[in-house]
């Protein structure tokens, strides 16, 4: 549940930044040698998205950085595993958010990231602010119906300076609509992606409805979906 899971896992902090979790492929951007690669989350190098980042991003950051990774997401219509059309892409798109040293691993702050990506002109994800750890679990709940019914995945809340590991916070309408498409095929997907998904829903609702009574608000207001199961 939202509001208790990030006072506990940020407890030490005093604001947490929120940025988009976009609803594509992750994908990790390297020089090898002099050679830019596109690798997925497994580590295989995808030649598809090779060819997609050069053209996006080209050498010149890397020139500059050879010992940085950019971690991202690839999102559009033209994608070849998640094909998303509402963020208003023609193509293919490539979204920055995480920076880490190619060896050690040591992230960027989050900031400091978004500026250098700013300088170089590659995308970042929207960075929907930094708010203070007690009223961030309200503000996160404001972005997730800001999005109505266009499918956005979701969140990611992280400790500006990424000392702290980051934690997902994805919507109703994304739950209900992985599970209404994995049970067309509930043979070929595993308890993990189902179990995950039915207790994100499962808890949200409860989460939710309790923070519209304290608001003294009607629950059919909040812009929540019903209930997917």
């Amino acid at each position: 549940m939202l509001h208790p899971a990030l006072l506990k896992h940020f407890s030490k902090l005093r604001k947490v930044a929120v940025e988009e979790k976009m609803n594509g492929y992750n994908v990790r951007v390297a020089l090898i040698g002099d050679k830019l690669v596109a690798l997925t989350r497994g580590g295989f190098i995808c030649p598809y998205t090779t060819e997609k980042a050069n053209d996006l991003i080209g050498l010149g950051f890397f020139q500059d950085y050879p010992d940085l990774v950019l971690c991202g997401e690839m999102v559009g219509p033209d994608s070849p595993y998640v094909p998303k059309t509402f963020y208003n892409i023609e193509s293919l798109e490539f979204f920055v958010f995480d920076i880490r040293e190619k060896n050690s691993g040591k992230p960027l702050h989050v900031m400091k990231r978004r500026a250098l990506m700013e300088e170089y002109g590659i995308n970042s994800v929207r960075l929907f602010g930094e708010f203070d750890i007690g009223e961030a679990h309200v503000e996160i709940a404001n972005i997730i119906k800001s999005f109505g019914d266009t499918l956005r995945e979701g969140v990611v809340i992280k400790d500006p300076e990424m000392v702290l590991s980051p934690v997902k916070y994805t919507s109703s309408l994304s739950n209900c609509a992985d599970l209404r498409y994995a049970f067309e095929f509930y043979n070929d997907f595993g308890r993990d992606f189902f179990f995950g998904r039915v207790c994100r829903e499962a808890f949200q609702s409860v989460e939710w409805m309790r923070m519209q009574r304290k608001l003294g608000n009607d629950a059919n207001s909040s812009g929540k979906a019903s209930f997917c199961l």
